[in-house]
């Protein structure tokens, strides 16, 4: 690995939660950065400008704290930490940034108190943080937020813990006016987690991965996964007849197309993970992708704000490998980096809504 240090502690992280190269990832945290002078050290830069209506993807990247959330133009431009100040505890991270639909604030995950992993908000130039569910015992762990179209909700995942065992997976929306919580979906057999829950445009609907694993370790070995569909008001549920591996759904702009991964990002994978796509009503199953064994894995999907293409984590190598920001068009064409100064390294990129 050409990155040691930085990479194992990437992997130590994953392990709780043409082909694209990977550049060696900033590890300076806090200020943005630009290209690194002829040494070797990045110049440092200003506190990065966010004004309304700039693209920006938001990512999973290494800080000086660990893994935390980073913003940076596509134009490669004020590479920077979202909200250093947000109290992590030892070893704690930030994950799983999501874009408000108006792009003016993120929600993320944040690993605050003692044992649990709360959901955050932010302004988009990393003011304003507030938590908004804070996960006590017997909660282990409410991630994976995903803002509602109105902007008046968050959908998360959460389940508790006993122990070293998971229990009670479910998918909740909180309100962020009144921080009122409701439960749509409540998984009740061991090993069930929620995950990855992403909102129908006209905010009627969510669709979500569940995950079935082999015990009640959320951590533990995948057997398989489920894409499932609920109804916000009824709680009606609707499986969609996806791959037994498939995962990372995502509901398209236009709210007929499910975007999924073939295959989950494991520390064992080796198969080829691809795009995929399924009519929201259940059929129309295509491949977007047609990667093979060894070649770049694509994971992590989500569409571009316009439904133009898809923004994803680009896997070289076995297991963890090498992951790094990459995009497609629509049609699973033209695999690039978003960046234009090279590829970047990170996980969980998102593309900032600009309009």
């Amino acid at each position: 690995m050409r990155v040691a240090a930085p990479l194992a502690l990437f992997a130590a992280f994953l392990a709780g939660c043409g082909d694209v190269s990977l550049p060696a990832p900033s590890t300076t945290g806090g200020a943005a950065t630009s290209t690194p002078t002829a040494t070797g050290q990045p110049l440092p830069l200003p506190p990065a400008k966010m004004v309304p209506g700039e693209p920006w993807i938001a990512f999973e990247g290494v800080t000086k704290a660990g893994i935390g959330i980073r913003l940076i133009r596509p134009d490669g431009a004020d590479e920077h930490d979202l909200a250093p100040d947000v109290p992590l505890r030892d070893q704690g991270w930030h994950v799983h940034p999501d874009w408000s639909h108006d792009g003016n604030r993120l929600a993320f995950g944040a690993d605050t108190d003692p044992t649990g992993r709360d959901v955050w908000i932010a302004n988009a130039d990393g003011s304003g943080v507030e938590r908004v569910f804070d996960c006590t015992a017997p909660c282990g762990e409410a991630d994976d937020p995903a803002w509602s179209p109105d902007g008046k909700a968050i959908a998360f995942a959460s389940y508790d813990l006993k122990g070293k065992a998971g229990t009670n997976g479910r998918l909740r929306v909180v309100d962020l006016a009144t921080r009122s919580v409701v439960t749509l979906v409540s998984e009740t057999r061991a090993g069930d987690f929620i995950r990855s829950p992403r909102w129908s445009p006209d905010g009627a609907s969510l669709v979500f991965e569940v995950q079935h694993n082999a015990t009640a370790d959320p951590i533990g070995t995948l057997t398989s996964s489920t894409i499932t569909i609920v109804n916000v008001h009824t709680k009606a549920l609707r499986a969609l007849p996806t791959p037994a591996t498939a995962t990372y759904p995502d509901w398209g702009p236009k709210g007929d197309l499910i975007l999924f991964s073939t295959s989950p990002w494991t520390a064992s994978t080796t198969r080829a993970a691809n795009l995929a796509t399924i009519n929201a009503d259940g059929t129309g199953l295509h491949l977007l992708t047609h990667l093979t064994n060894k070649q770049t894995r694509a994971t992590q999907p989500r569409w571009l704000p316009d439904g133009s293409g898809i923004i994803f984590t680009a896997v070289d190598g076995p297991g963890y490998g090498q992951p790094s920001i990459a995009t497609v068009k629509a049609d699973g064409t033209g695999m690039a980096s978003p960046i234009v100064t090279g590829n970047t390294f990170g996980t969980h990129s998102r593309m900032r809504p600009t309009r």
